[in-house]
């Protein structure tokens, strides 16, 4: 079935991808296994898109969907096809680990339908090098980079099409670009995504940049005010905590709405982050032969990661119906004299499509990484003037922390007149898939 489609790489063959490390808890197929492993026995759902692809002569649809907890996954259905104009929902019954039924909205059936991962695009970001197999060669999701063994040979900058199927075993998509605006957003990403900036990476150039600022270092006029203006319009905690208002500045001036910000010539534009770096890279690369010792790679590639974001946000590559939802944010902030990044994600409840904007529940993640409290996340489903917030931390003194201040966070929030329904903070060791343990109580509850 799906192993029989024409793959790009060891004609449609499992391949196995490792993480930069070879730890076997980070291969992208436990990472995308995750999305049908978490469905439920039953459970509504909303079909979003249809692809057709051809396996010797009979197609093969995968249906993206996603289940009421907003989480995607793909229906593979080389039966009778399914015809979908626009999304609806269905009703989605499993049958064993990877087999399941099919209801439509329009009362369509079908009995045997398998289950797989959601389609995910890597990116080669290195040099294929020879190996015993064929070669080796690195890719990254955007987020994590893998090493993949291939038997063709690919080339930097290429773009794989992945998802897992109902066996576990990877399989490699052919790309399908429906528009010019696609493959224009293919290649733009092709370029930015191989020259970005680590997370890490982005954390340390601002420290960088905060220690030259400081120090006693003679920079040009021109120098020490993009400098100057970079720096000052980072957000810290307290700033960011001291109202509503101040995160939505924030998440405006993050480098996510840029070139929105520029057509509508929005009073935030002197505080963007990706302008405030490209005014800074200008100056870099004007007065290349003058001593700034300025770290002008570095502030290049910090460019190139907002661009990635920007680009991945637009539409998944491989899916003309793809949503914008979910956003995914960065936030350089300041703390305690030090620089962090703080990862931020916006989602909408699949399940309140149908419901007028300003009553649809809303999902929110925080991830924090803090040299004084070590990673925690924070998660809360908002509607309305309702919100359901959980905290998860991998330090048993943070976790205590959280929980010390659960009733001060209670009661400030209530002064805001917003009514809490939940309000929770567990120790957990938080993986990059960010799973909660089996073993205790979910993350969040939107059904709160």
């Amino acid at each position: 079935m799906i192993s029989k489609i024409q793959s790009m790489l060891a004609q449609g063959k499992a391949t196995n991808l490792l993480n930069s490390a070879g730890a076997t808890a980070g291969t992208v197929i436990d990472k995308l296994s995750q999305d049908t492993k978490l469905l439920s026995p039953s459970s509504k759902i909303q079909l979003q898109a249809i692809e057709t692809l051809n396996s010797q002569g009979k197609n093969t649809q995968l249906i993206s969907a996603r289940d009421s907890q907003n989480r995607p996954f793909t229906i593979i259905n080389s039966g009778t096809p399914i015809s979908l104009d626009k999304q609806s929902n269905g009703q989605l019954t499993r049958l064993s680990a990877n087999q399941a039924s099919l209801q439509t909205q329009d009362g369509t059936q079908r009995q045997n339908v398998t289950l797989g991962s959601r389609i995910t695009t890597m990116t080669v970001v290195d040099t294929p090098k020879p190996s015993a197999s064929g070669y080796t060669v690195q890719v990254s999701d955007g987020e994590q980079i893998f090493t993949l063994e291939s038997q063709q040979k690919l080339t930097k900058g290429d773009s794989l099409r992945v998802m897992v199927d109902g066996n576990n075993q990877l399989q490699v998509l052919p790309n399908k670009l429906t528009n010019p605006l696609q493959a224009a957003q293919l290649e733009a990403l092709k370029l930015s995504l191989p020259k970005q900036l680590t997370a890490q990476g982005m954390a340390d150039l601002i420290s960088q940049l905060q220690n030259l600022n400081n120090s006693a270092n003679q920079l040009t006029p021109k120098a020490q005010q993009a400098l100057s203006q970079l720096l000052q319009h980072l957000p810290s905690i307290e700033k960011l905590t001291a109202s509503p208002e101040a995160m939505k500045q924030a998440v405006q001036a993050s480098g996510v709405f840029t070139e929105s910000l520029l057509k509508q010539q929005h009073p935030q534009l002197n505080a963007d982050l990706k302008l405030n770096l490209m005014r800074l890279n200008q100056v870099a690369t004007e007065q290349q032969t003058t001593n700034l010792r300025l770290p002008t790679e570095q502030i290049a590639n910090a460019i190139e990661r907002l661009t990635t974001g920007q680009l991945r946000h637009l539409s998944d590559v491989g899916n003309s119906q793809s949503q914008v939802f979910p956003l995914h944010i960065e936030l350089p902030i300041k703390e305690l004299g030090s620089q962090h990044l703080v990862k931020l994600d916006i989602d909408q409840d699949s399940a309140d499509q149908e419901i007028k904007p300003h009553l649809r529940r809303w999902l929110v993640k925080l991830q924090f990484d803090l040299e004084q409290t070590g990673r925690f996340d924070a998660r809360a489903a908002i509607q309305g003037n309702k919100v359901s917030v959980m905290f998860a931390a991998e330090e048993a003194a943070t976790q205590r922390l959280l929980q010390n201040n659960m009733t001060e966070l209670k009661q400030k929030l209530m002064e805001r007149d917003i009514e809490v329904t939940r309000l929770e903070s567990f120790q957990a060791k938080l993986t990059a898939q960010d799973k909660a343990p089996s073993q205790g109580p979910a993350l969040i509850d939107v059904r709160s």
